[in-house]
Formats: C-alpha cells, structure tokens, sequence
C-alpha cells in the first residue's frame, strides 16, 4: 500500500504520491514572478524563496490561467517532478488515502 495526497480540481478527484508533496500554502500567501506566459510557459511563481511554474488545470474560458487571489480558497502544492519542483494550483486538499495499485488508474505523466 502507498499513500496518496487526495485533491479536488473543478469536479475532478486526483491524487499524488505522498513523497512527491513538498508543501502545500494558501494561494494568497505565493508571489507572482512573472505571469506573462513565453513559449507557453507556464507562469512563473516564488514560493520560500525559489521560483517555480505554477500549473493551473482547470483553465478558465478566456484565461490561461486563474488569478490566484480570484480562486477563494485555492491552494498550492508544491510537488517534487523529477530533478525539478513545481507547483500546482488546486481547489481543495482533502487528506491523506492509502491504496493498493489495483485501486489506482495512472495518468500519463504530465511534468516529468
């Protein structure tokens, strides 16, 4: 059995491994590096002191990504993707699920 970060984006459930979770802040304590978005980057945000992308799945219709400060009670994890750290902006964290590998369907790997 391992364990899993469960959260919630728009209606969708995901989860995470629990080792790749370095920490997770409410969305208005990060600061904007930079939201412009070259070579569709993604926006750059600094957490702790390091700059990071910020990875929003759920984008809004005429938006590439949601204003953290318009997201009430958004949040951000800040996951551990290969050699490299990113964040990524959820709705909510629902806590901490262990399961067995036949109770998990794998998404393609997406960052890393």
């Amino acid at each position: 059995m391992k364990q899993f970060l469960l959260f919630h984006i728009g209606s969708g459930r995901y989860a995470v491994k629990l080792q790749r979770v370095r920490s997770i802040h409410g969305a208005e304590s990060v600061s904007w590096a930079s939201l412009s978005h070259q070579d569709s980057q993604a926006p750059q945000i600094h957490i702790d002191g390091k700059a990071m992308p910020l990875y929003d799945l759920l984008p809004r219709p005429g938006r590439e990504t949601r204003a953290a400060a318009s997201a009430e009670g958004a949040q951000i994890m800040v996951l551990k993707a290969g050699d490299r750290m990113l964040a990524l902006q959820v709705d909510r964290i629902e806590g901490v699920a262990e399961a067995g590998a036949d109770q998990v369907v794998a998404m393609p790997p997406a960052f890393g």
